[in-house]
């Protein structure tokens, strides 16, 4: 456990109020990251709780994690709390999502953040999607060396007895873990779909702290 504190002054990618669903936001990296053996200067951040530096989604996958991951599109992928998330834009607090640099080469960070985020959920059929009226906090972090940190910070449960239920803010349909690219490798650490979770879950609780080290 670590306690979570909200960046300051983050630049932002999705500006609070701005709204946003299922989008990719490209992201240049302020030094070269090696994952899965391949350096990268660039990424991709999705609205839903993830990044990749590979390949983006189409189709069902822009809103639907994969559990488990597999080889479909994103790949050389991070997922910190991989869901149909959304970045409210009607109802407060406001969803958004920014970033922050810091340290001094060779131990340079980036921090990745998406603050109080709320969630989609499905009724019936075709496209009846309603917000589940919940706020979720959480944030990857990037190190010069490697090293990937998954941060989840405050959490508030949702109004609606939706989805996999009244727990959503802890992750029950979430998917948290690392893909490399081609969906070659995978460190699945948990998911979970609308109908609960699936695979190795341990609620995604304030406070929480994942860490990968590179081998």
């Amino acid at each position: 456990m670590a306690p979570y504190t909200l960046l300051a002054s983050p630049t932002p990618i999705v500006a609070a109020g701005a709204g946003a669903d299922d989008e990719l936001f490209p992201l240049a990296l302020p030094f070269t990251f090696t994952f899965y053996g391949i350096a990268y200067t660039d990424l991709k951040v999705g609205a839903n709780g993830y990044v990749t530096f590979g390949n983006p989604p189409s189709g069902a996958d822009n809103y639907t994690n994969d559990c488990p991951l597999d080889a479909t599109p994103p790949d050389a992928l991070i997922a910190v709390f991989w869901d149909d998330l959304y970045a409210s834009a009607q109802v407060t607090p406001y969803g958004s999502i920014g970033y922050v640099e810091g340290g001094v080469s060779p131990d340079r960070t980036i921090t990745i953040e998406w603050r109080d985020m709320d969630a989609f959920y499905n009724a019936g059929t075709g496209s009846n999607n309603f917000t589940q009226l919940m706020n979720i906090t959480q944030a990857i972090v990037l190190h010069e060396n490697g090293t990937i940190e998954l941060h989840y910070g405050p959490r508030t449960p949702p109004q609606r007895d939706r989805d996999c239920g009244l727990a959503r803010h802890e992750g029950c349909s979430a998917t948290v873990g690392l893909e490399a690219p081609g969906g070659t490798l995978t460190k699945l650490v948990q998911c979970g779909t609308a109908t609960g979770t699936k695979i190795s879950y341990a609620p995604l609780v304030e406070g929480r702290l994942i860490t990968f080290t590179p081998q």
